[in-house]
Protein backbone atom coordinates (compact mmCIF):
# COMPACT_ATOMS: atom_id res chain seq x y z
CA UNK A 1 0.00 0.00 0.00
CA UNK A 2 0.95 3.50 -0.20
CA UNK A 3 2.88 5.11 1.99
CA UNK A 4 2.37 8.90 3.34
CA UNK A 5 4.45 11.97 2.11
CA UNK A 6 6.58 13.46 4.79
CA UNK A 7 6.52 16.95 3.15
CA UNK A 8 2.44 16.85 2.49
CA UNK A 9 0.03 19.17 4.45
CA UNK A 10 -3.93 19.76 4.05
CA UNK A 11 -3.45 23.55 4.08
CA UNK A 12 -1.08 26.68 4.05
CA UNK A 13 -1.86 26.61 7.66
CA UNK A 14 -1.19 23.42 8.57
CA UNK A 15 1.87 22.27 7.07
CA UNK A 16 3.12 19.53 9.11
CA UNK A 17 -0.52 17.68 9.12
CA UNK A 18 -0.95 15.18 5.54
CA UNK A 19 -3.32 15.96 3.26
CA UNK A 20 -5.07 12.48 3.00
CA UNK A 21 -7.44 12.34 -0.56
CA UNK A 22 -9.59 9.35 -1.77
CA UNK A 23 -8.78 6.92 -4.04
CA UNK A 24 -11.85 5.91 -5.87
CA UNK A 25 -10.86 3.10 -7.82
CA UNK A 26 -9.05 1.46 -10.87
CA UNK A 27 -11.08 1.52 -14.08
CA UNK A 28 -8.44 0.44 -16.47
CA UNK A 29 -5.76 -1.79 -15.91
CA UNK A 30 -3.76 -3.41 -19.86
CA UNK A 31 -0.23 -4.95 -19.33
CA UNK A 32 0.94 -6.30 -22.60
CA UNK A 33 3.61 -8.12 -23.69
CA UNK A 34 4.30 -6.25 -26.85
CA UNK A 35 3.81 -7.92 -30.59
CA UNK A 36 6.48 -9.85 -32.33
CA UNK A 37 4.77 -10.75 -35.66
CA UNK A 38 6.29 -13.99 -37.89
CA UNK A 39 9.08 -13.27 -40.17
CA UNK A 40 6.63 -13.57 -43.26
CA UNK A 41 3.81 -11.00 -42.02
CA UNK A 42 4.80 -8.07 -44.38
CA UNK A 43 2.95 -5.01 -42.50
CA UNK A 44 2.49 -5.38 -39.23
CA UNK A 45 4.22 -3.63 -36.72
CA UNK A 46 6.49 -4.38 -33.86
CA UNK A 47 5.62 -3.20 -30.77
CA UNK A 48 7.26 -3.07 -26.96
CA UNK A 49 5.72 -4.23 -23.86
CA UNK A 50 3.28 -1.48 -21.96
CA UNK A 51 0.90 -0.84 -19.10
CA UNK A 52 -2.14 1.44 -19.34
CA UNK A 53 -3.91 2.20 -16.43
CA UNK A 54 -7.23 4.81 -15.44
CA UNK A 55 -8.38 5.28 -12.13
CA UNK A 56 -11.92 7.50 -11.36
CA UNK A 57 -11.17 11.02 -9.95
CA UNK A 58 -10.20 11.24 -6.40
CA UNK A 59 -11.80 13.50 -3.85
CA UNK A 60 -10.31 15.80 -1.41
CA UNK A 61 -12.51 17.91 0.98
CA UNK A 62 -10.12 20.89 1.70
CA UNK A 63 -9.33 21.69 -2.06
CA UNK A 64 -9.24 21.13 -5.38
CA UNK A 65 -6.88 18.66 -7.49
CA UNK A 66 -5.12 20.15 -9.98
CA UNK A 67 -3.28 17.24 -11.26
CA UNK A 68 -1.78 13.38 -10.56
CA UNK A 69 1.28 12.17 -9.91
CA UNK A 70 2.04 8.18 -10.60
CA UNK A 71 4.79 5.99 -8.70
CA UNK A 72 6.35 2.74 -9.58
CA UNK A 73 8.41 0.26 -8.22
CA UNK A 74 8.84 -3.79 -8.65
CA UNK A 75 8.25 -4.31 -4.98
CA UNK A 76 5.26 -3.82 -3.14
CA UNK A 77 5.05 -0.81 -0.79
CA UNK A 78 8.32 0.53 -1.74
CA UNK A 79 7.91 3.66 -4.13
CA UNK A 80 9.64 6.45 -3.99
CA UNK A 81 7.27 9.16 -3.33
CA UNK A 82 10.18 11.31 -3.93
CA UNK A 83 10.63 10.40 -7.35
CA UNK A 84 7.58 10.19 -9.73
CA UNK A 85 7.17 8.08 -12.54
CA UNK A 86 4.78 10.72 -14.31
CA UNK A 87 3.79 14.25 -13.23
CA UNK A 88 1.39 16.55 -14.25
CA UNK A 89 -1.46 13.64 -15.50
CA UNK A 90 -4.44 15.99 -15.80
CA UNK A 91 -7.82 15.35 -13.98
CA UNK A 92 -9.75 15.48 -17.38
CA UNK A 93 -7.12 12.32 -18.47
CA UNK A 94 -7.09 10.27 -15.72
CA UNK A 95 -4.90 7.73 -17.10
CA UNK A 96 -1.35 7.06 -18.09
CA UNK A 97 0.13 4.41 -20.63
CA UNK A 98 4.03 3.26 -19.33
CA UNK A 99 6.03 2.21 -22.13
CA UNK A 100 9.37 1.84 -19.92
CA UNK A 101 8.21 -1.76 -18.89
CA UNK A 102 9.46 -5.41 -19.41
CA UNK A 103 7.77 -8.89 -20.21
CA UNK A 104 7.75 -11.10 -17.10
CA UNK A 105 8.31 -8.50 -14.75
CA UNK A 106 6.10 -7.37 -12.31
CA UNK A 107 5.11 -3.67 -11.21
CA UNK A 108 3.49 -1.71 -8.35
CA UNK A 109 1.81 1.40 -8.95
CA UNK A 110 0.54 4.03 -6.84
CA UNK A 111 -1.14 7.26 -7.90
CA UNK A 112 -1.29 10.41 -5.73
CA UNK A 113 -3.43 13.89 -6.19
CA UNK A 114 -1.80 17.01 -6.28
CA UNK A 115 -3.01 19.41 -4.24
CA UNK A 116 -2.13 22.99 -5.09
CA UNK A 117 1.78 22.69 -5.00
CA UNK A 118 1.87 19.68 -2.50
CA UNK A 119 0.60 15.65 -2.70
CA UNK A 120 -1.34 14.24 -0.90
CA UNK A 121 -1.41 10.64 0.05
CA UNK A 122 -4.75 8.28 -0.68
CA UNK A 123 -6.95 6.53 1.72
CA UNK A 124 -8.07 3.22 0.26
CA UNK A 125 -7.79 -0.63 0.33
CA UNK A 126 -6.47 -0.58 -3.43
CA UNK A 127 -4.72 2.70 -3.56
CA UNK A 128 -1.74 -0.21 -4.96
CA UNK A 129 -1.98 -1.78 -8.07
CA UNK A 130 0.03 -4.97 -9.28
CA UNK A 131 0.66 -5.30 -12.69
CA UNK A 132 2.05 -8.45 -14.52
CA UNK A 133 3.76 -7.90 -17.78
CA UNK A 134 3.07 -11.03 -20.02
CA UNK A 135 5.63 -12.13 -22.35
CA UNK A 136 5.40 -11.46 -25.84
CA UNK A 137 2.54 -12.02 -27.73
CA UNK A 138 0.15 -12.18 -24.67
CA UNK A 139 -2.04 -10.04 -22.48
CA UNK A 140 -2.98 -9.56 -19.25
CA UNK A 141 -6.38 -9.93 -18.14
CA UNK A 142 -6.56 -7.99 -14.23
CA UNK A 143 -9.54 -9.72 -12.12
CA UNK A 144 -9.96 -6.17 -10.78
CA UNK A 145 -10.94 -4.97 -13.52
CA UNK A 146 -12.64 -7.67 -14.88
CA UNK A 147 -15.19 -8.33 -11.76
CA UNK A 148 -15.61 -4.31 -12.15
CA UNK A 149 -17.05 -4.43 -15.85
CA UNK A 150 -19.05 -7.42 -15.59
CA UNK A 151 -20.43 -6.85 -11.84
CA UNK A 152 -20.65 -3.00 -12.57
CA UNK A 153 -20.94 -2.50 -15.81
CA UNK A 154 -23.46 -5.39 -16.75
CA UNK A 155 -24.87 -6.88 -13.59
CA UNK A 156 -25.31 -3.18 -12.07
CA UNK A 157 -23.74 -4.65 -8.34
CA UNK A 158 -21.71 -3.09 -6.13
CA UNK A 159 -17.91 -4.19 -6.11
CA UNK A 160 -15.75 -4.75 -2.83
CA UNK A 161 -12.61 -3.27 -3.40
CA UNK A 162 -11.44 -4.44 -0.37
CA UNK A 163 -11.75 -8.82 -2.21
CA UNK A 164 -10.71 -8.36 -5.98
CA UNK A 165 -13.58 -6.19 -6.90
CA UNK A 166 -15.73 -8.68 -6.49
CA UNK A 167 -19.58 -8.84 -6.48
CA UNK A 168 -22.58 -11.11 -5.15
CA UNK A 169 -23.61 -13.74 -7.32
CA UNK A 170 -25.57 -16.53 -7.60
CA UNK A 171 -25.46 -18.83 -10.51
CA UNK A 172 -23.33 -20.55 -13.13
CA UNK A 173 -19.28 -18.80 -12.82
CA UNK A 174 -20.23 -18.77 -9.29
CA UNK A 175 -17.09 -18.73 -6.38
CA UNK A 176 -18.37 -19.14 -3.20
CA UNK A 177 -21.59 -16.75 -3.69
CA UNK A 178 -19.66 -13.94 -5.63
CA UNK A 179 -18.34 -13.30 -9.30
CA UNK A 180 -14.74 -13.34 -8.78
CA UNK A 181 -12.39 -14.31 -11.81
CA UNK A 182 -9.92 -15.02 -9.45
CA UNK A 183 -6.12 -14.49 -10.12
CA UNK A 184 -4.96 -12.59 -13.27
CA UNK A 185 -4.27 -14.73 -16.46
CA UNK A 186 -2.40 -13.83 -19.34
CA UNK A 187 -3.92 -14.31 -22.40
CA UNK A 188 -2.79 -14.83 -26.13
CA UNK A 189 -3.70 -11.28 -28.11
CA UNK A 190 -3.56 -13.26 -31.59
CA UNK A 191 -5.48 -16.18 -31.90
CA UNK A 192 -3.29 -19.26 -32.45
CA UNK A 193 -2.37 -19.53 -36.35
CA UNK A 194 -1.37 -22.09 -38.84
CA UNK A 195 2.62 -21.28 -38.72
CA UNK A 196 3.08 -22.40 -42.21
CA UNK A 197 7.27 -22.47 -43.49
CA UNK A 198 8.44 -19.20 -44.53
CA UNK A 199 10.01 -18.26 -48.30
CA UNK A 200 13.77 -19.25 -47.67
CA UNK A 201 16.22 -18.56 -50.46
CA UNK A 202 17.04 -22.20 -50.49
CA UNK A 203 13.90 -23.64 -52.68
CA UNK A 204 14.20 -27.43 -50.79
CA UNK A 205 13.40 -25.33 -47.22
CA UNK A 206 10.08 -23.66 -48.47
CA UNK A 207 7.92 -26.96 -49.77
CA UNK A 208 9.36 -26.20 -53.14
CA UNK A 209 8.91 -22.30 -52.82
CA UNK A 210 11.99 -19.67 -52.71
CA UNK A 211 9.31 -17.11 -52.99
CA UNK A 212 5.76 -18.11 -51.32
CA UNK A 213 7.22 -20.74 -49.08
CA UNK A 214 4.74 -23.65 -47.64
CA UNK A 215 1.41 -21.93 -48.73
CA UNK A 216 -0.64 -22.66 -52.15
CA UNK A 217 -3.80 -23.18 -53.39
CA UNK A 218 -4.14 -26.82 -54.45
CA UNK A 219 -7.12 -27.98 -52.60
CA UNK A 220 -4.80 -30.25 -50.51
CA UNK A 221 -1.06 -30.66 -50.66
CA UNK A 222 -1.29 -34.96 -51.09
CA UNK A 223 0.81 -35.64 -53.62
CA UNK A 224 1.23 -32.42 -54.87
CA UNK A 225 3.60 -30.93 -52.44
CA UNK A 226 6.90 -31.67 -51.15
CA UNK A 227 7.44 -31.45 -47.98
CA UNK A 228 10.77 -31.66 -45.26
CA UNK A 229 10.78 -32.66 -41.83
CA UNK A 230 9.68 -30.04 -39.41
CA UNK A 231 7.80 -27.87 -42.13
CA UNK A 232 4.16 -26.86 -41.82
CA UNK A 233 1.74 -26.37 -44.99
CA UNK A 234 -0.95 -24.02 -45.45
CA UNK A 235 -3.61 -24.46 -48.28
CA UNK A 236 -5.38 -21.31 -49.13
CA UNK A 237 -8.09 -22.54 -51.36
CA UNK A 238 -9.74 -24.85 -47.99
CA UNK A 239 -8.32 -23.03 -44.73
CA UNK A 240 -6.61 -26.33 -43.76
CA UNK A 241 -2.90 -26.50 -42.11
CA UNK A 242 -0.80 -29.39 -42.78
CA UNK A 243 2.27 -30.39 -41.63
CA UNK A 244 4.71 -33.12 -42.55
CA UNK A 245 5.01 -36.39 -41.54
CA UNK A 246 7.00 -38.43 -43.96
CA UNK A 247 8.10 -38.78 -47.11
CA UNK A 248 4.94 -38.82 -49.00
CA UNK A 249 2.22 -37.83 -46.65
CA UNK A 250 0.87 -34.40 -45.04
CA UNK A 251 -1.48 -34.85 -41.92
CA UNK A 252 -4.36 -32.03 -41.18
CA UNK A 253 -4.36 -30.07 -38.09
CA UNK A 254 -7.13 -32.14 -36.80
CA UNK A 255 -5.37 -35.43 -36.95
CA UNK A 256 -2.43 -34.03 -35.31
CA UNK A 257 -0.13 -34.78 -32.56
CA UNK A 258 0.84 -33.32 -29.49
CA UNK A 259 4.46 -32.88 -31.06
CA UNK A 260 3.00 -32.06 -34.08
CA UNK A 261 0.96 -29.39 -33.01
CA UNK A 262 4.24 -27.47 -31.38
CA UNK A 263 5.77 -27.12 -34.68
CA UNK A 264 2.04 -26.09 -36.69
CA UNK A 265 0.62 -23.75 -34.52
CA UNK A 266 1.53 -19.70 -32.89
CA UNK A 267 0.11 -17.20 -31.26
CA UNK A 268 2.22 -14.80 -32.82
CA UNK A 269 0.57 -12.04 -35.47
CA UNK A 270 0.44 -12.55 -38.92
CA UNK A 271 -0.33 -15.92 -39.87
CA UNK A 272 -3.50 -17.49 -41.18
CA UNK A 273 -5.87 -18.72 -38.57
CA UNK A 274 -5.87 -22.46 -37.19
CA UNK A 275 -9.17 -23.57 -38.55
CA UNK A 276 -10.60 -26.39 -38.85
CA UNK A 277 -9.70 -27.95 -36.00
CA UNK A 278 -12.56 -29.97 -33.02
CA UNK A 279 -12.70 -28.79 -29.63
CA UNK A 280 -10.04 -31.86 -28.29
CA UNK A 281 -7.67 -31.10 -30.96
CA UNK A 282 -7.78 -27.24 -30.05
CA UNK A 283 -7.08 -28.08 -26.29
CA UNK A 284 -4.09 -30.39 -27.51
CA UNK A 285 -2.70 -28.04 -29.50
CA UNK A 286 -3.30 -25.04 -26.70
CA UNK A 287 -1.03 -27.21 -24.06
CA UNK A 288 1.73 -27.66 -26.34
CA UNK A 289 2.77 -23.96 -24.57
CA UNK A 290 3.21 -23.07 -21.37
CA UNK A 291 3.12 -19.64 -19.57
CA UNK A 292 5.99 -18.88 -17.18
CA UNK A 293 4.43 -18.25 -14.05
CA UNK A 294 1.63 -19.94 -14.76
CA UNK A 295 1.73 -23.01 -16.63
CA UNK A 296 0.62 -25.40 -19.44
CA UNK A 297 -1.82 -23.54 -21.64
CA UNK A 298 -4.98 -24.51 -22.28
CA UNK A 299 -8.93 -23.66 -23.53
CA UNK A 300 -10.60 -21.63 -21.78
CA UNK A 301 -14.31 -21.66 -20.79
CA UNK A 302 -17.17 -19.82 -22.24
CA UNK A 303 -17.93 -17.38 -19.25
CA UNK A 304 -13.81 -16.31 -19.38
CA UNK A 305 -13.97 -15.58 -22.86
CA UNK A 306 -16.79 -13.51 -22.09
CA UNK A 307 -14.40 -11.82 -20.01
CA UNK A 308 -11.40 -11.32 -22.73
CA UNK A 309 -14.01 -10.39 -25.21
CA UNK A 310 -15.85 -7.06 -23.20
CA UNK A 311 -15.36 -3.59 -24.93
CA UNK A 312 -13.79 -0.98 -23.12
CA UNK A 313 -16.47 0.53 -21.13
CA UNK A 314 -15.81 3.95 -22.71
CA UNK A 315 -17.37 2.88 -26.05
CA UNK A 316 -21.27 3.52 -26.79
CA UNK A 317 -23.59 1.03 -28.15
CA UNK A 318 -23.40 3.04 -31.52
CA UNK A 319 -19.66 2.65 -31.19
CA UNK A 320 -19.70 -0.92 -30.57
CA UNK A 321 -22.43 -1.76 -32.84
CA UNK A 322 -20.32 -0.02 -35.97
CA UNK A 323 -17.13 -1.82 -35.15
CA UNK A 324 -18.79 -5.33 -34.96
CA UNK A 325 -20.87 -4.43 -38.12
CA UNK A 326 -17.73 -2.32 -39.80
CA UNK A 327 -18.45 -1.91 -43.79
CA UNK A 328 -14.88 -1.73 -44.84
CA UNK A 329 -12.13 -3.45 -42.98
CA UNK A 330 -9.58 -1.43 -44.02
CA UNK A 331 -11.13 2.26 -43.46
CA UNK A 332 -12.79 1.24 -39.83
CA UNK A 333 -10.32 -1.62 -38.99
CA UNK A 334 -13.34 -3.16 -37.58
CA UNK A 335 -14.37 -6.61 -36.68
CA UNK A 336 -16.73 -8.30 -38.95
CA UNK A 337 -14.47 -9.98 -41.59
CA UNK A 338 -17.63 -12.50 -42.69
CA UNK A 339 -17.88 -11.16 -45.85
CA UNK A 340 -14.21 -9.11 -46.37
CA UNK A 341 -16.09 -5.94 -46.92
CA UNK A 342 -13.02 -3.41 -48.75
CA UNK A 343 -10.65 -6.29 -49.01
CA UNK A 344 -9.70 -7.74 -52.18
CA UNK A 345 -9.44 -11.82 -52.36
CA UNK A 346 -7.59 -13.64 -55.05
CA UNK A 347 -6.45 -16.79 -56.02
CA UNK A 348 -2.76 -16.74 -55.81
CA UNK A 349 -0.40 -18.31 -54.05
CA UNK A 350 0.33 -15.98 -51.65
CA UNK A 351 -2.37 -13.14 -51.95
CA UNK A 352 -1.24 -9.67 -53.03
CA UNK A 353 -3.21 -8.71 -50.14
CA UNK A 354 -1.52 -10.29 -47.28
CA UNK A 355 -4.62 -9.27 -44.78
CA UNK A 356 -6.87 -11.89 -46.97
CA UNK A 357 -4.03 -14.74 -46.37
CA UNK A 358 -6.61 -17.10 -44.89
CA UNK A 359 -8.99 -17.74 -47.89
CA UNK A 360 -9.10 -17.74 -51.61
CA UNK A 361 -11.80 -15.75 -54.05
CA UNK A 362 -12.90 -19.21 -55.44
CA UNK A 363 -13.89 -20.39 -51.92
CA UNK A 364 -16.19 -17.91 -51.44
CA UNK A 365 -15.11 -17.55 -47.28
CA UNK A 366 -13.92 -14.63 -45.93
CA UNK A 367 -11.48 -13.98 -42.93
CA UNK A 368 -8.30 -12.22 -42.06
CA UNK A 369 -4.69 -12.97 -40.94
CA UNK A 370 -4.43 -12.94 -36.88
CA UNK A 371 -3.42 -9.13 -36.17
CA UNK A 372 -4.63 -8.13 -39.02
CA UNK A 373 -4.73 -4.53 -39.47
CA UNK A 374 -8.04 -4.51 -41.14
CA UNK A 375 -9.11 -5.46 -37.48
CA UNK A 376 -6.68 -3.43 -35.61
CA UNK A 377 -9.39 -1.72 -33.77
CA UNK A 378 -11.56 -4.76 -32.82
CA UNK A 379 -9.36 -5.27 -29.56
CA UNK A 380 -10.94 -5.40 -25.87
CA UNK A 381 -10.73 -4.02 -22.69
CA UNK A 382 -7.86 -6.15 -22.10
CA UNK A 383 -6.03 -5.53 -25.19
CA UNK A 384 -7.08 -8.51 -27.04
CA UNK A 385 -7.91 -8.67 -30.77
CA UNK A 386 -9.86 -10.45 -32.43
CA UNK A 387 -11.96 -12.26 -29.83
CA UNK A 388 -15.37 -10.44 -31.39
CA UNK A 389 -14.92 -11.38 -35.39
CA UNK A 390 -12.59 -13.11 -38.09
CA UNK A 391 -13.33 -16.75 -36.66
CA UNK A 392 -15.00 -18.52 -34.07
CA UNK A 393 -12.93 -19.29 -31.17
CA UNK A 394 -13.48 -22.87 -28.80
CA UNK A 395 -14.05 -23.00 -25.27
CA UNK A 396 -14.78 -26.14 -22.86
CA UNK A 397 -18.24 -26.05 -22.47
CA UNK A 398 -20.14 -28.68 -23.63
CA UNK A 399 -23.70 -29.61 -24.64
CA UNK A 400 -25.01 -33.30 -24.70
CA UNK A 401 -27.99 -35.67 -24.75
CA UNK A 402 -29.18 -33.97 -27.83
CA UNK A 403 -32.63 -35.26 -28.91
CA UNK A 404 -34.05 -35.71 -32.68
CA UNK A 405 -37.29 -35.59 -31.11
CA UNK A 406 -37.67 -33.00 -28.97
CA UNK A 407 -34.67 -30.11 -30.07
CA UNK A 408 -32.91 -29.97 -27.12
CA UNK A 409 -29.85 -30.48 -25.69
CA UNK A 410 -28.65 -31.24 -22.21
CA UNK A 411 -25.78 -28.97 -20.14
CA UNK A 412 -22.98 -31.68 -19.13
CA UNK A 413 -19.93 -30.97 -17.47
CA UNK A 414 -16.45 -30.42 -19.31
CA UNK A 415 -14.64 -34.06 -20.07
CA UNK A 416 -11.83 -32.09 -21.54
CA UNK A 417 -12.18 -29.58 -18.41
CA UNK A 418 -13.68 -31.45 -15.31
CA UNK A 419 -13.47 -28.30 -13.24
CA UNK A 420 -15.95 -26.21 -16.05
CA UNK A 421 -19.15 -26.69 -14.47
CA UNK A 422 -20.76 -23.62 -15.80
CA UNK A 423 -23.32 -25.37 -18.14
CA UNK A 424 -24.02 -28.33 -15.25
CA UNK A 425 -24.51 -25.54 -12.33
CA UNK A 426 -26.09 -26.76 -8.84
CA UNK A 427 -26.63 -25.38 -5.67
CA UNK A 428 -28.99 -26.65 -3.55
CA UNK A 429 -31.58 -27.76 -6.62
CA UNK A 430 -30.29 -28.88 -9.87
CA UNK A 431 -30.24 -25.84 -12.14
CA UNK A 432 -27.88 -26.69 -15.32
CA UNK A 433 -27.63 -24.76 -18.54
CA UNK A 434 -30.35 -26.50 -20.32
CA UNK A 435 -31.40 -25.76 -24.13
CA UNK A 436 -34.73 -27.37 -23.50
CA UNK A 437 -37.15 -24.25 -23.84
CA UNK A 438 -37.82 -23.98 -19.64
CA UNK A 439 -34.14 -23.26 -18.70
CA UNK A 440 -32.98 -22.00 -22.18
CA UNK A 441 -34.28 -21.46 -25.52
CA UNK A 442 -35.00 -24.59 -27.63
CA UNK A 443 -37.35 -27.24 -27.79
CA UNK A 444 -40.43 -27.18 -30.10
CA UNK A 445 -42.70 -24.14 -28.46
CA UNK A 446 -45.84 -23.26 -29.27
CA UNK A 447 -46.27 -21.42 -32.25
CA UNK A 448 -42.60 -21.57 -33.37
CA UNK A 449 -42.81 -23.98 -35.87
CA UNK A 450 -41.44 -27.55 -35.80
CA UNK A 451 -38.16 -26.09 -37.89
CA UNK A 452 -37.41 -23.84 -35.14
CA UNK A 453 -34.27 -25.88 -33.91
CA UNK A 454 -32.63 -25.04 -36.79
CA UNK A 455 -32.83 -21.66 -36.59
CA UNK A 456 -30.67 -18.81 -35.10
CA UNK A 457 -31.57 -16.86 -31.68
CA UNK A 458 -32.15 -13.07 -31.61
CA UNK A 459 -31.11 -11.67 -28.48
CA UNK A 460 -33.35 -8.74 -28.59
CA UNK A 461 -35.96 -10.53 -30.73
CA UNK A 462 -36.55 -12.78 -27.56
CA UNK A 463 -37.21 -15.23 -29.88
CA UNK A 464 -37.75 -18.90 -27.92
CA UNK A 465 -39.63 -17.15 -25.07
CA UNK A 466 -36.22 -15.92 -23.91
CA UNK A 467 -36.78 -12.86 -21.54
CA UNK A 468 -34.25 -13.00 -19.81
CA UNK A 469 -30.39 -12.69 -20.06
CA UNK A 470 -27.55 -13.84 -17.96
CA UNK A 471 -24.57 -11.78 -18.74
CA UNK A 472 -21.97 -14.48 -16.70
CA UNK A 473 -22.42 -16.62 -19.57
CA UNK A 474 -23.32 -14.76 -22.12
CA UNK A 475 -26.83 -16.49 -22.91
CA UNK A 476 -30.70 -15.73 -22.92
CA UNK A 477 -32.90 -17.81 -20.17
CA UNK A 478 -36.43 -18.50 -20.02
CA UNK A 479 -37.80 -16.27 -17.57
CA UNK A 480 -39.66 -19.04 -15.32
CA UNK A 481 -36.32 -19.32 -14.20
CA UNK A 482 -34.39 -16.50 -14.19
CA UNK A 483 -34.87 -15.52 -10.87
CA UNK A 484 -33.01 -18.84 -9.78
CA UNK A 485 -29.91 -18.03 -12.06
CA UNK A 486 -29.59 -14.27 -11.09
CA UNK A 487 -30.27 -12.96 -14.32
CA UNK A 488 -31.61 -9.92 -15.76
CA UNK A 489 -34.96 -9.36 -17.26
CA UNK A 490 -34.21 -8.54 -21.12
CA UNK A 491 -36.12 -4.62 -21.17
CA UNK A 492 -35.56 -0.65 -20.77
CA UNK A 493 -36.77 -0.51 -17.11
CA UNK A 494 -34.30 -0.55 -14.05
CA UNK A 495 -32.50 -2.72 -13.26
CA UNK A 496 -33.43 -4.37 -16.87
CA UNK A 497 -31.07 -5.51 -19.78
CA UNK A 498 -31.19 -3.20 -22.15
CA UNK A 499 -31.82 -5.04 -25.69
CA UNK A 500 -29.94 -2.68 -27.69
CA UNK A 501 -26.61 -3.54 -25.63
CA UNK A 502 -26.90 -6.96 -28.00
CA UNK A 503 -25.66 -5.61 -30.48
CA UNK A 504 -27.54 -7.57 -33.48
CA UNK A 505 -25.59 -10.80 -31.12
CA UNK A 506 -27.30 -14.20 -31.72
CA UNK A 507 -26.69 -17.73 -30.17
CA UNK A 508 -27.53 -20.93 -32.88
CA UNK A 509 -27.70 -24.40 -31.87
CA UNK A 510 -28.51 -27.66 -34.24
CA UNK A 511 -30.00 -30.48 -31.84
CA UNK A 512 -30.90 -33.01 -34.83
CA UNK A 513 -27.64 -34.62 -35.46
CA UNK A 514 -27.37 -37.27 -32.64
CA UNK A 515 -26.90 -37.52 -29.02
CA UNK A 516 -23.39 -36.59 -29.61
CA UNK A 517 -21.13 -34.06 -27.29
CA UNK A 518 -20.64 -30.85 -28.84
CA UNK A 519 -18.79 -27.81 -27.51
CA UNK A 520 -19.29 -24.40 -27.71
CA UNK A 521 -17.44 -21.48 -29.74
CA UNK A 522 -18.01 -18.05 -29.72
CA UNK A 523 -17.23 -14.64 -30.93
CA UNK A 524 -16.53 -15.62 -34.64
CA UNK A 525 -18.40 -15.46 -38.12
CA UNK A 526 -16.76 -17.83 -40.07
CA UNK A 527 -17.80 -21.81 -39.88
CA UNK A 528 -18.42 -24.92 -41.51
Amino acid sequence: MSRPSTFSSPSPSSPSTALIATHNGWTLAQALGGRAPVSQATGLATTSASVALRWNAMTYSGGTISSYNLYRSTTSGAQNFSSPLATGISTSALSYVDSSVSPLTNYYYVVRPVIGTRVATTSAPDTEIKMMVPPVNMSLVHPWIANWEMCTQLMGRTIDRSNNYRCSYVGPGNNSGYYDVGSPVFWDTFPLGCNYTPPNATAALSCGSSTDGCIGTTGTPQGLVTGGTGQTYYDRMNGQCFVWTSSTNWTLSDLASSAQFAQMASNAPGLPPLVYIYQGQSQLACQQFSVPGQGIKGLPKHSQQIVAAAWPTSYTDTQILNLENGTNLPTTGACNSNFGSGLTYDNLATPSDLETLPFTFATGKNAVRTGSNATKNCVSLHGIQDMVGNVWQISTDQLGSCSTGTHTCLGITSTIDPTNTDYNWTTGATLPIHFDGTIGPGGTLAGQGPANYTSSWDFSAQSFNATSFLPVLGLPLVGSVAPAYDSLVIGTGSGQFNPSRFHTNFFALYSDNGNVTRSSAAGGSWVE
